[in-house]
C-alpha cells in the first residue's frame, strides 16, 4: 500500500493514504550520510503515527491502521537511494527538472507561510527537542488473570453499571420499560437476585445499551472498569476508526486530555484549510502536511503532558481529516441553498433559473463545477434540486433570512452522517461513565467511606457511587449479622466442592450458563426448534415466535435482514443479506461491502475474477517496495489496473469498472499486507529458533541472523531497531 514518508527537513508529510498514493520524503540539497541518523529518527517517528488507511467514501481520507510497522523500514529504505534516484533511471531526466521545480515552488510557499504568520516554522532540532519531551506510550499489562473472588466483584459492579444506565435511558429517552426494572431499586439487587438476572448482562447481548463491557478486557487485573468500557459501533460506520479507539485502552484522564488537545489543535490548524486542495502527492502538500505535523508535536510537548507522540500524531490526523471533510460536504453549500432559496421565494423563479444566476454570481468556488455540471446534465440537475428540497424542508414560509440561513445550515450538516472522532467516542464515553457510577468519586471523603464498604465482604458492592446508593445501608446491615459457619468435618469438602463448581462454570460459555439456570419446566415447553420440521410453520406459529428475530438481534445468526434494504420492492432476498460485521473490524470496509446491493450472479462472477486477478497480478508482488510517489511506482500500479480492466472486459461480462477497480485495490491491499506482516517471519524465526534451542541468547541469535543477510524484507528494521520510537 502507498505510504508517505517524511522528514522535517524535506517538508515530507506525517500522513499516508493505503488506496490514493502518498508522497515521501526526497532531500535531493543535503548530504544523506551526514544527517541520516537524525533523519532516520525524525522519519521513523513521524511514520510511526503513519496509522491510517484511506476508505474510499465521499472523496476523503477516513483511514485504518494497517502498515506501522512497515513505516520505519520503508523511510529508511528510502531514504538512503532517494537523492540517486535519477541516476538509477537516465530516462527520467525531464522528471527530474520538474521535480526540482516543485522544491523550489514549495520552498516559495512556506516562506509565504512564513511572512503571513501561518502556522509554525519549526526545525528538525525544535522538533527533535518537542518529541523527547513526550511521555511514553503506558504498558498495560494483561497478563495477570483476575482471581474468581475479583470475577465476582467485578460481576457485581457491573450488574449496577447496567441497571443505572438502563433506568437512565428509560428515563431519558422515554422508552417503555420491556424487562419491568424501573420500580426496582438498587437495594433490591442482591447477589442472589443479580445472579438471577444473570447481572443484566442480556442488555449488552440484545443491545439494549449504546455500550457494553468487551469480555476480554474483563479478564484482565491491570485494567479498570472505564478501560473496559466500550462504545457500540451501529451500523459499523459510527465511528471514523472504531477499532483503534477502544484497543487504546487509555485512562479516563489521558482521554480528557486529548480531548482538550484536540479542541486547541484545532484552533492551530484553522490555516490548513486553504490548502487543503493540493495534489496529493506533492511537495506542497507534503510541505503542508509535515509543517501541521509539527505544530501538533510542539503542542503536546509544551502543554498537555499526559499526551505521548502517537496521541498527538493521531489527534492530527484526526484534526485534518475533519477539516478536509467539511471543506469537502458543507463548506459554502448552505450559501448555495440559500441564495437559491431566497430567488425561489422572493421572485418566485424555478429552481433551474435560480441555479443560473447564482452560478453567474461566482461566490462560491468550492461549488462552482457543480453547478455549472447542473445546468448542462438533468442528472446532476435532479440530485442538486433533491438536495436543495431537502435541505430546505424545515423552513417554513415567511421565515426571516437570518433565522432560514441558520435552518438551511444545519440541514446540510444532518444530510450526511460524518464518521465520529476519537474525541467525539471519548466525551459520550465520559458521560456514560458519569451516568454510570464507573468514574471514581471526586470526594476524597465520599471515597474513603465507599472503600470501608468494599472491605466489609468480597461480595459487597464495590461501586464508585456506593455511598450514594440506598442498597449500601441494607447490604450493610446484612453482613453485619453473624454467619453460619460450616461445620469443621465438612469446611475442606466444601470448599473443595466450591472450587471445582467454580473451575466448572469458567469453562462455560454465557449461553450454556444461561441454559443451566433455567428451569427444568422451561426444557419442557414446546420451545425446540430442532423438532420442528417447516411444515409445522404455519403462519401462527412464526407470528407467535415473532418470526424468529430474536436470532438476528440476540447474535445466533451470523447475518441479518437490513431494515432499510427490506423497505425497497426492487431488491431480492439475497440483496437484503447482510452479514455482521464482529468487532466492528472483521471486514475491512463492511459498510461499502453491503451497500453495494448486487446481484448472485454477479457477485459470483466478481469471486471468480478475484482469483483469475490474483493469479495474473501475482508478478506484483516483487514491486510493492517500490516508493510510492515515484515515477516508478506510478506506472507499475497503472500496469496492473489496466490489466485488470482488461481481464474484467474480456472474460467477465457482469463486472462493472467500479467493481474491477474494486477487485485491484483489494488485490493491491493484500499483497502489500501480507509483505508488510507476513513475508520471511516465519523463515526469520525458524533461524533464531535454532540458535536458541541450542542455549544462544535471543538477542545474540538475531544478531547472527541479521548477518546473514538472508531476509532482505525484514533487515532495515532488525538494524535500526534502536532508532525506532516502538522499540
Amino acid at each position: 500500500m502507498p505510504q508517505k514518508k517524511a522528514t522535517p527537513s524535506s517538508g515530507g508529510s506525517a500522513g499516508s493514504g493505503a488506496l490514493h498514493g502518498n508522497s515521501t520524503a526526497q532531500d535531493s540539497e543535503e548530504s544523506a550520510a551526514q544527517r541520516r541518523s537524525k533523519n532516520a529518527r525524525t522519519a521513523s517517528s513521524l511514520d510511526s503515527a503513519d496509522t491510517t488507511k484511506a476508505a474510499q467514501g465521499r472523496g476523503l481520507e477516513w483511514r485504518d491502521a494497517a502498515e506501522a510497522e512497515r513505516g520505519g523500514r520503508e523511510v529508511l529504505h528510502e531514504q538512503e537511494h532517494a537523492k540517486h534516484f535519477q541516476e538509477s533511471d537516465p530516462n527520467e531526466i525531464v522528471h527530474g527538472k520538474e521535480e526540482n521545480k516543485q522544491v523550489q515552488e514549495a520552498d516559495r510557499l512556506i516562506e509565504q507561510l512564513n511572512e503571513l504568520g501561518m502556522g509554525e516554522d519549526i526545525s528538525e532540532e525544535e522538533f527533535l527537542d518537542y518529541h523527547d519531551k513526550l511521555p511514553r506510550i503506558p504498558h498495560y499489562i494483561v497478563a495477570r488473570k483476575l482471581t474468581n473472588e475479583e470475577l465476582d466483584e467485578q460481576d457485581l459492579r457491573h450488574a449496577l453499571y447496567r441497571l443505572r444506565s438502563y433506568k437512565h435511558k428509560l428515563k431519558e429517552e422515554g422508552k417503555e420499560d420491556t424487562f419491568g426494572l424501573k420500580d426496582i431499586s438498587e437495594a433490591d439487587c442482591d447477589q442472589e437476585f443479580l445472579k438471577k438476572q444473570r447481572f443484566f448482562r442480556r442488555f449488552e447481548e440484545i443491545s439494549t445499551l449504546d455500550w457494553y463491557f468487551h469480555p476480554d478486557y474483563c479478564k484482565g487485573g491491570s485494567l479498570n472498569d472505564y478501560q473496559r468500557l466500550v462504545l457500540r459501533n451501529y451500523g459499523g460506520s459510527e465511528y471514523a476508526r472504531w477499532s483503534e479507539y477502544h484497543e487504546f485502552l487509555h485512562s479516563h484522564d489521558v482521554e480528557e486530555e486529548y480531548v482538550k488537545f484536540c479542541e486547541e489543535l484545532f484552533k492551530k490548524l484553522e490555516w490548513m484549510e486553504g490548502y487543503l486542495d493540493f495534489p496529493r502527492p506533492s511537495h506542497k502538500w507534503d510541505r503542508i502536511s509535515s509543517r501541521g505535523a509539527l505544530q501538533a508535536i510542539k503542542l503536546a510537548a509544551t502543554t498537555f503532558q499526559k499526551i505521548t507522540a502517537s496521541l498527538a500524531y493521531y489527534g492530527y490526523f484526526e484534526c485534518k481529516q475533519s477539516i478536509a471533510y467539511d471543506r469537502t460536504w458543507y463548506k459554502e453549500l448552505d450559501g448555495v441553498h440559500f441564495e437559491i432559496w431566497c430567488r425561489v421565494t422572493e421572485k418566485q423563479m424555478s429552481f433551474r433559473d435560480a441555479l443560473a444566476e447564482v452560478c453567474a454570481l461566482n461566490r462560491f468556488p468550492l461549488r462552482q463545477r457543480r453547478m455549472e455540471g447542473a445546468l448542462k446534465r438533468d442528472y446532476t440537475m435532479e440530485r442538486l434540486e433533491s438536495e436543495y428540497h431537502t435541505c430546505t424542508a424545515k423552513v417554513p414560509p415567511g421565515t426571516e433570512k437570518d433565522k432560514a440561513k441558520e435552518l438551511i445550515a444545519k440541514a446540510v450538516k444532518n444530510r450526511l452522517n460524518k464518521p465520529k472522532t476519537y474525541v467525539q467516542y471519548i466525551s459520550k464515553k465520559i458521560h456514560i461513565a458519569h451516568v454510570a457510577g464507573i468514574l471514581p468519586l471526586k470526594d476524597s471523603k465520599e471515597q474513603c467511606v465507599v472503600s470501608e464498604i468494599m472491605k466489609l465482604d468480597n461480595w459487597s458492592i464495590p461501586c464508585p457511587s456506593a455511598v450514594c446508593c440506598p442498597h449500601v445501608t441494607v447490604y450493610a446491615e446484612m453482613l453485619s449479622q453473624p454467619k453460619e459457619e460450616p461445620h469443621g468435618d465438612n469446611l475442606l469438602e466444601e470448599e473443595e466442592d466450591d472450587k471445582e463448581e467454580r473451575e466448572y462454570l469458567a469453562t462455560l460459555t454465557e449461553k450454556q450458563l444461561l441454559f443451566l439456570e433455567e428451569d427444568d419446566a422451561t426444557s419442557e415447553e414446546d420451545d425446540n426448534l430442532m423438532d420442528k420440521t417447516e411444515d409445522d410453520c404455519s403462519m401462527e406459529f412464526p407470528e407467535e415466535k415473532g418470526f424468529f428475530i430474536s436470532f438476528e438481534e440476540d447474535g445466533t445468526l451470523d447475518w441479518f435482514f437490513y431494515s432499510a434494504y427490506c423497505e425497497c420492492a426492487s431488491l431480492s432476498d439475497y440483496q437484503r443479506l447482510v452479514l455482521k460485521n464482529y468487532g466492528g473490524t472483521e471486514y475491512s470496509m463492511w459498510s461499502d461491502y453491503h451497500s453495494y446491493r448486487h446481484s448472485y450472479d454477479i457477485e459470483r462472477e466478481y469471486l471468480k475474477y478475484c482469483q483469475e486477478l490474483s493469479k495474473q497480478l501475482k508478478w506484483m508482488e516483487d514491486y510493492v517496495d517500490i516508493c510510492r510517489s515515484s515515477v516508478k511506482w506510478g506506472k507499475i500500479s497503472s500496469r496492473g489496473a489496466f490489466q485488470a480492466i482488461k481481464i474484467a472486459a474480456t472474460s467477465f461480462p457482469k463486472i462493472t469498472p467500479t467493481l474491477a477497480y474494486n477487485g485491484f485495490d483489494e488485490y493491491k491491499e493484500r499483497i502489500c499486507y501480507y509483505h508488510t506482516w507476513f513475508k520471511e517471519y516465519d523463515h526469520l524465526y525458524f533461524e533464531i529458533w535454532r540458535r536458541v534451542t541450542k542455549g544462544t541468547s535471543f538477542r545474540k541469535a538475531m544478531e547472527d541472523v541479521c548477518k546473514m543477510n538472508k531476509f532482505p524484507v525484514r533487515q532495515v528494521p532488525y538494524l535500526h531497531g534502536s532508532h525506532l520510537p516502538w522499540s
